[in-house]
């Protein structure tokens, strides 16, 4: 049976505002209808309307080959590959890695033997009861974007009646809520610069306190990016893993995150003293030297290219070498954020200097129990850790 692949949309008057409906054809051939709200007031809004509905039609007509197929053949682990895959080219390659590593390992296995159809609150349930015991925080809220994804769109599609982690997230510690975060007082970040001021990362450690840079920035900054005659420092590339290699990209995390950083004395003379080295290092190594093709400022010490994942191990490590209670490396991010806010940076001063697009990004999830007033974050940041 030849199943009809036409979609149609038209425009009606329903109680004064204009509804978009939309007809296709399912898996049996059996024609359906859908309806939806443009909340626009008839009859004028005609040509947003219309536009909306070209939207919408768009939408139907990508999706019709899924919405076609024999929903009840499908398993959940298939669809959520199907989903992956579909916006693979809209996801960034660092967050597809992280995806798809998390579906072969954590997912693909799980719900092999589940029916999409069949799918249900207490599967997941257990699913999440299973993961708590052997994977962090920040990858069960990975695994949970995936899965959450997945069954919206099955939902939107009608292959499910209803996305089953609406009816869990309502019960307390059910999933995975965030990263668990852990903001260093001044005192705590003076003594850690102090004790590991002899390690190699201590550079990259002084740098990203004092402006608060993601991991892959501060890696990612070439010798192009700092001058020095003006005192700045340019932050618009990023240090990647991906594909299980280590690689350099032209670009940050947000369009927010390309920013302008003020040069503190301290950092000036560090990374003096970091040019410095590198030279020595190359005299040191000779030969075996590796030299990178973006001049990166801080590398291995025979010019090898920094991993993100290897500078949070190695950050791990020193604080145990030294006995330095443990905290992520991406801490270092969120207690310059507070520091900068608590000792007198407003919220705008904070989000342009951490990148984000979002300044509500800055206050729930960077900034914790702190008052504001006006300051520039750099020189704040350089006076309190001189």
């Amino acid at each position: 049976m030849k199943i009809n692949n036409q979609v149609n949309g038209s425009l009606t008057n329903h109680k004064g505002f204009w509804r978009i409906v939309i007809s296709y054809y399912d898996a049996n051939n059996k024609r359906r209808q859908k309806t939806y709200s443009t909340g626009l007031e008839a009859p004028k809004n005609k040509r947003k309307a219309e536009q909306l509905l070209q939207e919408k039609l768009l939408e139907f007509s990508n999706n019709l080959p899924v919405m076609q197929k024999d929903s009840s053949k499908i398993t959940a682990s298939e669809w959520i590959k199907e989903v992956l895959d579909k916006h693979s080219t809209e996801i960034r390659d660092t967050s597809m890695e992280t995806y798809n590593h998390n579906y072969k390992r954590y997912i693909k296995d799980y719900f092999s033997n589940i029916l999409l159809r069949d799918i249900r609150p207490q599967h997941l349930d257990e699913y999440y009861k299973i993961l708590s015991k052997k994977l962090s925080t920040n990858s069960m809220c990975s695994i949970n974007t995936i899965l959450n994804k997945a069954f919206t769109e099955a939902e939107m599609l009608e292959l499910i009646p209803k996305n089953p982690l609406k009816c869990i997230k309502k019960s307390k510690g059910a999933i995975p809520r965030g990263q668990v975060k852990r903001v260093l007082s001044l005192d705590e970040v003076k003594e850690i610069l102090d004790i590991i001021k002899d390690e190699t990362i201590y550079p990259i450690v002084m740098m990203t306190v004092t402006y608060g840079l993601r991991r892959g920035e501060v890696l990612g900054l070439t010798w192009d990016d700092i001058d020095f005659e003006n005192r700045i420092i340019s932050i618009n590339k990023s240090i990647v893993n991906v594909n299980g290699g280590t690689t350099l990209k032209e670009y940050c995390k947000t369009d927010a995150s390309v920013r302008i950083c003020t040069m503190t004395d301290a950092i000036y003379d560090l990374l003096k003293n970091e040019l410095r080295t590198q030279e020595m290092n190359r005299m040191i190594y000779k030969d075996e030297y590796i030299e990178n093709d973006y001049d990166l400022v801080f590398t291995c010490q025979n010019g090898k290219m920094r991993s993100p994942r290897g500078l949070s191990s190695s950050y791990a490590y020193i604080l145990r070498k030294h006995s330095i209670p443990a905290t992520r490396f991406h801490d270092l991010r969120h207690t310059a954020a507070t520091l900068m806010f608590k000792h007198g940076a407003s919220a705008s001063v904070v989000q342009h200097a951490l990148g984000h697009s979002s300044i509500n990004t800055t206050m729930n999830v960077y900034v914790h129990n702190t008052d504001t007033t006006n300051k520039q974050a750099a020189q704040i940041m350089g006076d309190l850790l001189r």
